[in-house]
């Protein structure tokens, strides 16, 4: 979630690779996708929506 909300793609990358999921809810009800859409980080959501 974190890496998502700090922008940062390798830390993504890795987390999705090693099979973290992209449903956690945290707090504020939101998701890893959420952030990187709420942020504009397009490079981002696009990544977290593509690995599988």
């Amino acid at each position: 979630m974190s890496a998502a909300y700090t922008g940062s793609r390798d830390m993504v990358i890795s987390l999705l690779e090693h099979g973290a999921s992209r449903e956690p809810i945290d707090g504020k009800g939101k998701r890893a996708i959420d952030y990187a859409r709420d942020k504009g980080l397009k490079r981002l959501l696009g990544l977290v929506v593509a690995i599988k």
